[in-house]
């Protein structure tokens, strides 16, 4: 076989994850510095094994995460002081279909 000989190979669509949240971060009574909040969101399940991921928050309270696989997201935000995390709000679950696309609001009423 030549040495400039290449193979084409497509992704299995029906195995790659398409699934995506999006997710809006809203102060109730409270003033937020959004720089300081991440969006922690974990997975345990068979097909993608189980991971946790910190998400960013921008300046208007928004995140998403994409290319997720179908299964049950627990979804929280915590604040980032100096060299300690600490968990503001509630813990959020998110279940995802194939291809599904879910908005969740969260809402932080703690004086921080």
């Amino acid at each position: 076989m030549p040495d400039d000989y290449w193979v084409a190979v497509q992704p299995d669509v029906q195995n790659d994850p398409n699934g995506r949240i999006r997710g809006k971060v809203k102060p109730v009574n409270t003033i937020l510095d959004m720089s300081k909040i991440f969006a922690m969101i974990s997975l345990q399940n068979e097909a993608a094994g189980s991971f946790v991921k910190k998400i960013g928050i921008d300046v208007n309270g928004d995140f998403e995460i994409d290319r997720l696989f179908p299964g049950e997201y627990r979804i929280m935000t915590v604040i980032q002081e100096k060299n300690l995390s600490r968990r503001i709000g509630d813990i959020y679950t998110v279940k995802l279909r194939e291809g599904e696309t879910k908005e969740i609001e969260i809402a932080i009423n703690e004086r921080l």
